[in-house]
């Protein structure tokens, strides 16, 4: 397998460190003193050999690339930036002279991080293709929050069945629940179906001559011009941990810690930067300018009925509080559970329910509270979206852990009560 990094971006959105000149994937980012570029090279050439590396990148940056990966030369340069769709028919034509035509090729964009064997998902994508009459494969990432930066993809059976691009956070959350997967930009394909899309769109001689013609190409995204037309596309999930580090908000916890404001300070500069009382944000200095990024995004934690946030926590000598709004899905419930060491008041908020307190059931609405004392068994079913504000109190610091659950079916709780 031929495996391709795209690395031509610009990476505005990392200003003031990322530049036109030095854009972000050539930035010593991470705590090893390592660039998104060689820390995506060294793990793709845990598998592979460097022979089978390539690298795709406008001709401004060939030099600082030999200069990060010695002896490195297998560069596939982009005469201009038209959108993804032009790279990676580049990408396409140019192996087509260079490689035998049932190859099977990954495209990797390097402004991810991910866990060491993230990568192995390149090899079942092509194990996948190999066996099927599909041209091309997908990496699905299943998500942790409801993001509206990445687009989604429903799917079936390793089958891709349609893409959300970039969603509001409700659709998003939706999505989630029908097990939509993240599209994570990693393309697998055939080189042979690549080979034949470029050539609908004018029958070049030779590598050269696609060269001369390539401004007339669309400038387009690969997903637009090609993903969300195709009907046969296969797509493998991946559970492993993945970011896309195109923005602050999803670098600054990777590469830093939050103070006492909870605010991480990323310096690039030989000089001390103190905060005096900056709440939730993130502070990145520079020579190139200072930039300063208020912290808003939630963060909602999934369960099967559901998702929750934490508002807030408390700690004092003697009873420890913390606040989650809790949204649960109709016709979804929570385990018929208890407690060894929490109390929780349940405060509704928005929808309707019911609600099993020590055997008994009981309706639930909008203005209702429920106090559930340790040790006894609770349960609530949503048979609308149920929005509640729970207050959890004990003498110690409150755990998930601390559950012991009885049953988790609605039918089977009825049946014990």
């Amino acid at each position: 397998m031929k495996i391709v990094l795209l690395s031509g971006g610009k990476g505005k959105r990392l200003w003031p460190v990322s530049t036109d000149v030095m854009p972000k994937q050539f930035i010593k980012v991470f705590s090893n003193k390592t660039s998104m570029l060689s820390k995506t090279y060294n793990l793709v050439l845990r598998k592979n050999s460097k022979d089978n590396i390539y690298i795709a990148t406008g001709k401004d940056y060939t030099d600082i690339i030999k200069k990060e990966i010695k002896g490195f030369n297998n560069f596939i340069v982009e005469p201009a930036y038209i959108g993804t769709f032009g790279a990676i028919l580049n990408v396409a034509v140019f192996l087509e002279e260079n490689s035998n035509l049932d190859e099977v090729v990954s495209i990797v964009p390097i402004d991810h991080d991910v866990s060491d064997d993230f990568y192995d998902n390149l090899y079942k994508a092509e194990e996948l293709l190999r066996n099927s009459t599909s041209n091309i494969c997908l990496i699905g990432i299943k998500p942790t929050f409801p993001s509206d930066q990445y687009g989604y993809i429903r799917h079936e059976n390793n089958k891709v069945l349609s893409f959300v691009e970039k969603p509001n956070e409700d659709t998003a959350i939706n999505l989630i629940h029908d097990d939509a997967l993240w599209n994570s930009g990693i393309l697998v394909f055939k080189l042979k179906g690549i080979v034949e899309i470029a050539k609908k769109y004018f029958n070049y001689k030779n590598y050269e001559n696609f060269l001369n013609n390539y401004s007339n190409l669309p400038q387009n995204s690969f997903d637009r011009e090609v993903l969300e037309k195709a009907k046969n596309i296969s797509i493998v999930e991946s559970d492993d941990s993945w970011n896309d580090i195109g923005t602050w908000e999803v670098l600054a916890p990777i590469i830093s810690k939050p103070d006492k404001y909870n605010t991480n300070i990323i310096n690039f500069e030989d000089k001390e930067i103190v905060n005096d009382g900056v709440r939730n944000a993130i502070i990145i200095n520079s020579p190139n300018g200072l930039k300063i990024i208020p912290k808003d995004r939630k963060e909602l934690i999934y369960r099967r009925w559901g998702y929750y946030e934490i508002l807030n926590e408390f700690k004092f000598d003697k009873v420890n509080i913390k606040i989650k709004r809790l949204t649960i899905l109709p016709n979804k419930n929570i385990s018929y559970q208890y407690h060894h060491n929490r109390g929780e008041n349940w405060y509704v908020l928005d929808g309707t329910g019911e609600v099993v307190i020590d055997d008994k059931l009981i309706k639930a609405k909008e203005g209702d509270i429920f106090s559930i004392e340790k040790e006894k068994k609770h349960s609530i079913k949503a048979l609308s979206k149920l929005t509640i504000l729970e207050v959890q109190y004990g003498p110690v610091e409150q755990s998930e852990i601390d559950i012991v659950r009885i049953e988790t079916e609605w039918n089977k709780i009825l049946e014990i009560i």
